[in-house]
């Protein structure tokens, strides 16, 4: 098959099936739907990180906002099925693959929201650059100017007030965020919950590059505050062979290039102590 790989994806894109993998020592079924399945060796560092903060943390929920495949989910619950997963992702494309990979594997206290979180109520448009399922999908809009094809689509987005109360009322003791260049808009609307909970944060912020690039600049400024705001130390995340490896402690993001150092771990500066 690896003769025509052209021919190769044209069949696996008609074919709907399931394979069995292992991540973190447990047996997996990934659905494979109409070519779209989620990569277990994308963000490879993420177990370790879970396994940290797992072991460390009284409490048992994580939040995910940008659940996309499943790319989380799959490894806290392979690291420690007994928390409690709330995933938000607004594409109902891996909505759709989310809930099969589910009942496929009979997870358990696992809730999919269909929708982002934001600062309004309202419909945006998704922009994505691949498939249907595109991690690098964003809301904001010439997100990435130098990706010339692309598809759009209508999704749903609801700020922090319009959840049910039943969601709203748990304890969120880890907050993972991966809006690819909303991050202070859910920041934003996540404050009541940040405030009063004080979870850890778990953050994709994508590099600047360039000094004249104002709208990530001004992006990365404001969040820098917030968390300043807010009393949080940063950490970088940083990886030895995609693996986990450690965090360093950084005042700031500062400008770079490298998408090696676009993973953050925020603390609550009355936890800090957990990682000196």
């Amino acid at each position: 098959m690896k003769i025509f790989p052209e021919t190769t994806n044209v069949v696996k894109k008609l074919l709907n099936f399931s394979v069995t993998r292992t991540l973190n020592y447990k047996k997996l079924k990934i659905p494979s739907i109409h070519g779209i399945k989620v990569g277990l060796s994308n963000e490879k560092w993420m177990s370790g990180l879970i396994t940290k903060l797992t072991n460390i943390t009284e409490g048992k929920i994580f939040w995910d906002v940008g659940a996309n495949l499943g790319q989380t989910l799959v490894k806290l619950k392979t690291v420690n099925d007994s928390w409690t997963y709330v995933g938000f992702e607004p594409n109902p494309t891996c909505v759709y693959y989310l809930q099969e990979l589910i009942k496929k594997n009979q997870l358990s206290d696992t809730t999919i929201l269909p929708i982002g979180l934001y600062v309004e109520d309202t419909l945006l448009e998704l922009e994505t650059y691949g498939d249907d399922a595109d991690p690098l999908g964003s809301i904001v809009s010439n997100f990435r100017e130098s990706r010339t094809e692309s598809r759009k689509k209508w999704v749903s987005l609801l700020t922090y007030s319009a959840l049910p109360e039943s969601i709203k009322s748990e304890k969120v003791d880890v907050l993972k965020i991966d809006a690819e260049g909303a991050e202070f808009d859910v920041l934003s609307t996540l404050e009541p919950l940040i405030q009063k909970y004080r979870p850890y944060l778990v953050i994709e912020i994508l590099p600047v590059y360039r000094l004249d690039n104002y709208q990530r600049l001004h992006q990365q400024n404001k969040i820098e505050s917030y968390f300043q705001k807010n009393k949080y130390c940063l950490f970088r995340i940083s990886k030895k062979g995609g693996y986990y490896d450690c965090l360093d402690a950084i005042d700031f993001i500062g400008v770079h290039d490298n998408l090696e150092h676009c993973d953050y771990l925020v603390c609550p500066k009355e936890k800090r102590s957990h990682f000196d």
